[in-house]
């Protein structure tokens, strides 16, 4: 007989990525997560994962808020054979895009979420984010990255 679990957080785990405080178009990159430590994932190796980038800037005048980000696949957590993973086409990372516009003179502070979604299947073990986040001029932006990860081929115990 099999139990059926109603609890997402059994399918679901997550890293803090990076934090970053920054004006200047300074690409920043997390600490590697060993996706297949099963101490972090019990169920297995994660096959996907969504990367979500929050910010809140202020925007001088008509400044703009960029952000870049992507993924990178290593064979350990020491970055040995790093190299972008993802495919920008199919969207598995955000191609450097405006995502916020100030179409005043006055300042202004906004905020907003920027994600997308991974395919890991094909990633080695060591994974991180890299991400740019940049206010035009002299705005300032504050920001956090986090990693959701999905599930694996097994599923979580119902006991």
């Amino acid at each position: 007989m099999t139990t059926m679990v109603r609890n997402i957080g059994g399918l679901l785990s997550d890293t803090l990525s990076a934090v970053g405080n920054s004006s200047t178009e300074t690409e920043v990159s997390s600490g590697y997560l060993d996706r297949t430590d099963r101490t972090l994932f019990p169920t297995g190796p994660a096959l996907s994962c969504r990367v979500v980038i929050n910010y809140e800037a202020v925007l001088i005048g008509s400044g703009t808020l960029t952000v870049a980000a992507n993924l990178q696949d290593a064979t350990s957590t020491d970055g040995t054979g790093v190299a972008d993973f993802g495919d920008t086409n199919s969207g598995e990372s955000f191609e450097s895009a405006v995502v916020q516009t100030n179409a005043g003179t006055t300042d202004s502070t906004v905020t907003g979420i920027v994600e997308y979604d991974v395919d890991l299947s094909a990633a080695r073990a060591a994974i991180r984010a890299q991400q740019t986040v940049a206010a035009s001029g002299t705005g300032t932006v504050e920001w956090s990255t986090a990693i959701v990860f999905g599930p694996s081929r097994e599923l979580p115990s119902g006991a």
